[in-house]
């Protein structure tokens, strides 16, 4: 918001934004977006369009809800390799998603 970043308030297609922390060293801590897509909510499901890759065409994913997208990306994106840094969350708009969760045993997901 600080940066003038405003999303109109529609409920038909949201922006998910993915955001990694990244720890360059001891006092150097970055968040950065590392993936987007829009979500398009209907009344019986959630679907996700998003491209993961120059070569590869857009994709459109359908899930039941918020929670099983959440699942979905955390499983791609929630890596840390050994790092020190905070759990990847995930942004609807400017807000933390509904149905955002960290998956702590990620083989395990719904």
């Amino acid at each position: 918001k600080k940066r003038g970043l405003s999303f109109v308030d529609d409920d038909k297609i949201r922006l998910v934004s993915v955001v990694l922390h990244d720890q360059f060293s001891e006092t150097d801590n970055s968040l950065m977006i590392g993936h987007v897509g829009i979500m398009l909510p209907t009344s019986d499901a959630v679907y996700f369009v998003e491209k993961v890759a120059f070569q590869e065409p857009y994709r459109l994913l359908k899930f039941k809800n918020r929670t099983e997208l959440s699942d979905y990306l955390m499983l791609k994106y929630d890596n840390s390799w050994g790092q020190d840094t905070a759990h990847t969350f995930i942004m609807e708009n400017s807000d933390l998603m509904d149905g955002w969760r960290i998956l702590e045993n990620q083989e395990n997901a719904s």
